[in-house]
This record gives C-alpha cells, structure tokens and sequence, in this order.
C-alpha cells in the first residue's frame, strides 16, 4: 500500500507538472489564404504587429488588436512593409522598400497616421524601436557603406552615431528610457555588443571567450539579452544583467538559434533546433530555467518572436501541412 500511494502521489506530481508548463491559452489568427502572417513584436496591452507575405514576395504590415481585429497598412509605393515594433501607445516602427531601392523608415500613429523618414545622407533606413519619448532608434547605412546608429527625435530632428575605431555599429532594441543595445564590428571586423545611455555614452561588452558578441534585446531595468559565436563558430545565448554581469547559456545542450526578447521581469523567449533539424520555441526565466515552448499545432516549428511585460508571447508555427499561422500565449 505504501508503494502504490506514493505511486499516486508520482502521478499527481507528474500531472501538476504537465499542467503548469501548458497552462495558458494559444489563440491562432490567420491571414487571407494564399498569404503567411509573422508577427514580430507585442505591446503590454496585446496588441501584435508584424508582417502579412503576400504573392510575388510582397508584404504588408499588420496590427492585431486585442479582440482578434487584424488591419494591414503601408506607406506609400511599398513594395515591402515591415514592422519592427509596438510601444504601449499603439505606435509602430519599422521600414519599407520600393520594388527597387533602398529602404526608408517609418512611424505608424495610433490613428493609421503613417510618416516615412531617413537620417540625412542615408542610403537605407531600418529602425529598431521607440522609446516612452517618442524617439526612435534604429540604424542606416551611410554614404560611405558604413552600418551607423541614429535616434529620431518627435519633430523630426536626428542623432547619429558610431562607436569609436569601428566599421560599423548597429542598435536592435530600445527600452522606454531609451537606453539602447546592438553590435559593434572594430576595425579589425570582431564584433561586440553594445550598450549605449540616455546621454549617448557607449559600453562594449564581450562575453569571455566569444568571437563575437550581440546585444539583441534589453528591457526597462537595463537587462540585456543576446547571441555570441565561441571559437567554433557555434551560437549560444546571453544575458547581461544591469551592473555587467555577463551569463551565457544554452538550450539543454541544443542548438541555439535565436534570442527575441526579454520582458521586463526578465523572461528570455527565442527559438532553438533539435538533432531532427525541427525548431522549437524557449522561454528561460530569471532564474535560469529553461523550458522548451511549443505551440500544440506547431509540429514543423514553432518560431518565438515577443514577449510583453504581463508575459503574454506572440510568434508564428508551422503546421503538419506546411502553412505557418501567428499565435499569441497569455496566461
């Protein structure tokens, strides 16, 4: 009797496992058929942006609002509207092509509004986020064919810089106070990652033994989140916590592939293939558990792309039939 209760409690024990890591709702949204929706970022209220692909390997940008309605916009003449990210006011970022050219940068206002924009002298704009100010970060490329950093003021007035003795700097995220992360490749092409300040101060980073680092993602308390190659060329994630302390880590001994983002709480969410070449999503938690996230459907590949501060996760799954579908997770 004794063995069989603590059989039972065994079971129990298994099955409270199983129900926390799926606890939560997966809600799947579409686009018209024929098309493939990604979505790329999430704010603290739901809402999801990203990009439809259509046919003829166009594309349109997207908002999702949080009762499923999904709206597609552009600016105008583009050929390729990719949205990067959404703030807590309903703003989106991101950039757009011509059919042929290069690309510019746009802002989205809540009421559909659309501003299209590029740095003085800039032969591609690509922002990357905006700030609690309005200010948007991002990089282009410079007459010169050189990747530099810029910040765009609300009227339209810019900063831009470079890290000293580099080719070229680079800014993937922005937290609400606008302190910024990215990369930065020296004079002799090894990268670093990158931090910079509210008054423009920059910090590289390297973490130990890597060939080059990245800062990916960073959240409102500074914490940043990112890739790094070793010697091998092999990728493992990162994160570097506010006063510099640097933390690499791995995917259970799996391939890691990529690192989306950090909330502000500190959850990591990013995706990772197995031995059978199948991608999965991840979440790592402040404390450094690791457990992998995979949409129920998601039998090809789950792919995570946004994590919001309330840790509701948007990202995109492809099917036993090969069509991809977007998702969002909430608790």
């Amino acid at each position: 009797m004794k063995h069989l209760a603590l059989a039972i409690v065994a079971v129990l024990l298994l099955s409270l496992i199983f129900a926390t890591a799926r606890a939560g709702t997966f809600t799947t949204f579409d686009s018209p058929p024929g098309t493939v929706i990604v979505p790329r970022s999430i704010n603290s209220a739901g809402v999801i942006t990203g990009s439809e692909f259509g046919h003829e390997n166009t594309s349109h940008g997207f908002v999702r609002a949080d009762d499923g309605t999904i709206i597609t916009f552009d600016p105008p003449g583009s050929y390729a509207t990719v949205p990067r990210a959404i703030d807590d006011t309903g703003r989106i970022v991101g950039y757009w092509e011509f059919r042929h050219g290069s690309a510019h940068g746009f802002v989205r206002e809540t009421d559909g509004t659309i501003t299209t924009f590029d740095p003085p002298q800039s032969r591609g704009t690509f922002p990357a986020g905006i700030d609690a100010k309005a200010n948007i970060y991002g990089v282009y490329v410079s007459r010169q064919s050189r990747e530099k950093g810029f910040v765009r003021a609300p009227d339209g007035t810019y900063t831009t810089f470079a890290a000293p003795h580099s080719l070229n700097t680079q800014v993937a995220s922005v937290n609400s106070a606008g302190v910024s992360t990215g990369s930065v490749e020296d004079e002799s092409e090894a990268g670093h990652g990158l931090l910079r300040d509210q008054n423009g101060e920059m910090t590289l980073f390297d973490v130990s033994g890597a060939v080059a680092t990245e800062g990916l993602s960073i959240n409102d308390h500074g914490v940043v989140a990112g890739i790094y190659l070793d010697s091998g060329s092999v990728e493992h994630g990162f994160v570097r916590a506010a006063d510099g302390t640097l933390t690499p880590f791995d995917a259970e001994g799996e391939q890691l592939v990529d690192v989306a983002a950090i909330n502000s709480s500190g959850t990591i969410i990013g995706s990772y293939a197995d031995s059978d070449n199948i991608v999965h999503g991840y979440v790592r938690k402040p404390s450094g558990r690791f457990s992998t996230f995979d949409e129920p459907d998601g039998v090809k590949g789950t792919f995570l792309a946004s994590i919001n501060r309330s840790g509701a996760i948007t990202g995109s799954f492809e099917d036993a039939g090969g069509k991809f579908h977007g998702f969002i997770w909430t608790r």
